[in-house]
């Protein structure tokens, strides 16, 4: 992405720390170039931080921006919030209807090899449980109630419609959501755009396809 605006936080220490572990996460020689996501998910947990509720990300991989996450939170261990990490944890490309795992599409390098390499990539920090399994209906096996920060990257319009409609009430006020996917295909777009008519929030466009919810309780 080009752009003429100063962008300081490419010199935070803080900042290049969580890009690194990004990095690490990602396993990938070149660098992936994803410096405004890892800069908007860690913004939006640093404030989510001040509210009550766990965090939650549905559609994990190898836990690249979660990893990035954790690490600018330097009191993670000890700050109460637990981090759910949902996710299929298959190698496999998505059959583009049903938005599920299939061998017919073939092994993604992006995607997360197994549940176990994602769990040990984690290993260094307190209160993250993966939950392995099909969206939305593994949702039912996690124990939050409410939900500070949400992280959505299902790469499938009408599996994250699912999930944001089913998570929208545990959301609290002021809790940010990052739709990875946002401005990707017209489809994501209309799709959520749709949902956001009917649950009354506005996404905020950005110029890495992510789109960013601040949830606001109507009183």
């Amino acid at each position: 992405m080009a752009t003429k605006a100063r962008m300081p936080f490419l010199g935070d220490e803080l900042f290049r720390e969580a890009y690194l572990r990004m990095r690490v996460s990602s396993e990938a020689v070149i660098d992936p170039a994803l410096h405004w996501r890892v800069h908007q998910v860690v913004w939006a947990v640093k404030n989510c931080m001040k509210l009550r509720g766990d965090f939650v990300e549905c559609g994990t991989g190898k836990g690249l921006m979660m990893s990035a996450a954790l690490t600018s939170i330097k009191n993670w261990d000890d700050c109460g919030k637990k981090l759910f990490l949902f996710d299929s944890f298959e190698p496999y490309g998505l059959d583009p209807e049903t938005g599920r795992n299939s061998e017919s599409q073939g092994i993604r390098e992006k995607y997360a090899e197994s549940a176990e390499k994602v769990r040990l990539n984690f290993s260094s920090w307190a209160n993250v449980e993966l939950i392995q399994g099909q969206l939305p209906e593994s949702l039912s096996n996690a124990s939050f109630t409410e939900i500070a920060f949400l992280h959505l990257d299902l790469n499938h319009a009408k599996s994250e419609v699912l999930v944001l409609r089913r998570l929208w009430n545990h959301i609290v006020d002021g809790g940010i959501v990052i739709l990875d996917d946002f401005g990707s295909t017209d489809e994501q777009n209309i799709a959520l755009n749709s949902l956001s008519s009917e649950l009354i929030f506005d996404i905020l466009s950005t110029g890495t396809s992510q789109g960013i919810i601040i949830k606001r309780v109507i009183k």
